[in-house]
């Protein structure tokens, strides 16, 4: 999957055009350094990481351990650019959800993951080659929710940019919640 095939999803979904990152994502992430923020740009560097992501899921390695008061993940890859993609997006989105900036691509997940931000305690371990994540709450009806978006994000590195277009067909096809600004473009 190429930078055009970002652009035409881009499209497709009819709520930004993206434009092709600067050399290997240096622009974008200026020196690996992620960006989030309430910005076109933060989302825009977060979309190229996410993309990287999904075009390299068969590099990606996860294992998902349910824990009986939420959910432990290892992501990994052996490749380092793969592996600094992993690290810096669940920074990225780690960021986000303590700023309550939603980033949410079709996830039923997600919007109550934030909702509820403040009764989920996250952990994230970086590993030479990716993130051990592990997020947990005392409130037994977010538990599954935890463990429901772990799911998503397996199928992500199961199918990559196939589970993407499904879980937009399945949930109406426009993302959601992008931040200020992002919305009807």
């Amino acid at each position: 999957m190429n930078r055009m095939t970002l652009a035409a999803i881009a499209a497709l979904i009819g709520v930004l055009a993206v434009q092709p990152a600067a050399a290997q994502h240096g622009g974008a992430h200026q020196g690996g350094h992620h960006h989030t923020g309430q910005d076109a740009g933060g989302f825009m560097a977060d979309m190229e990481v996410v993309h990287e992501l999904l075009t390299a899921h068969e590099a990606i390695d996860r294992t998902v351990t349910l824990l009986p008061d939420g959910v432990r993940t290892l992501t990994e890859s052996d490749d380092p650019l793969v592996a600094s993609y992993i690290r810096e997006h669940v920074l990225s989105m780690n960021e986000r959800l303590s700023n309550g900036e939603i980033f949410n691509m079709n996830s039923p997940t997600i919007p109550i993951i934030f909702e509820n931000a403040d009764r989920i305690r996250t952990e994230i371990e970086e590993t030479p080659n990716g993130v051990a994540f592990t997020q947990t709450t005392d409130d037994p009806e977010l538990v599954p929710v935890l463990q429901a978006h772990a799911e998503e994000v397996s199928e992500f590195v199961l199918d990559g940019m196939e589970a993407m277009m499904r879980s937009m067909r399945e949930r109406g096809g426009a993302m959601q919640h992008m931040g200020p600004g992002m919305h009807g473009r």
